[in-house]
Order: structure tokens, then sequence, then C-alpha cells
């Protein structure tokens, strides 16, 4: 039996949290960037559905800072330092699993398959 780990912080300022969390691959890959994409009913409220989130995107930074992405109006009261902007959560499974999902017969099948 395994035990995942969830986890919430939330972020206050984030300046640096899209370019160095969410669009960069993780340590095996570094310098590589994923591209996002906006989605959901708040992506369509904004007129952001389906548009590419990238390193530096002016979106996020509008709606991080509480601006509206394209009038630049100010989205809620909070506007304090001490707002929170937004949260970020984690779902963890402990390095058994990886190692299970590597080794298992299933995992071996696959990849005599695609050899």
């Amino acid at each position: 039996m395994f035990r995942l780990v969830f986890t919430c912080h939330p972020i206050r300022n984030g300046e640096s949290y899209l370019s160095q969390h969410l669009t960069a691959n993780d340590y095996y890959a570094e310098g590589e960037h994923v591209v996002g994409v906006w989605m959901g009913q708040g992506a369509e409220l904004l007129g952001l559905s389906g548009q590419e989130i990238g390193p530096k995107d002016a979106a996020f930074e509008a709606l991080r800072t509480n601006r509206h992405p394209t009038t630049g109006e100010r989205l809620t009261e909070r506007t304090g330092r001490e707002r929170i902007a937004f949260y970020d959560f984690q779902c963890s499974a402990p390095k058994s699993v990886s190692i299970m999902a590597a080794t298992s017969a299933w995992s071996k099948r696959t990849r005599r398959r695609s050899a």
C-alpha cells in the first residue's frame, strides 16, 4: 500500500512562479520549457480559452497582479501586499510507486512492443 501526499501552499507574490515552476520542465530536462493552454470557464470568461501560456505570459502576469488580462481593470478589491494571488496544489507519490511502475510486468511488455 502506498500513500499519496497532497499539499497546498498559498502564493502571495508569485512573480517568478510561471517561468521557474509552471513552464519549467523538471530537473531531468533542465532548460526545457513546457507550453500550457488556457482552458475552462474562467479562461472563456476572460477571453483566453485556447491561447498558449509561455514563460512570460502577459495574461498570467495580469491575473497575478489582480488585473483583467485584456482591459487591465482591477478584478477584486484585494490589492494589498498580503493578498493571496493563487494556490499551488501538488500531488506526490512515494518513490516506490515510480519504481513499481518502471519494473512491473505491464511496463516491460509496453517497452518490448515499442522497441
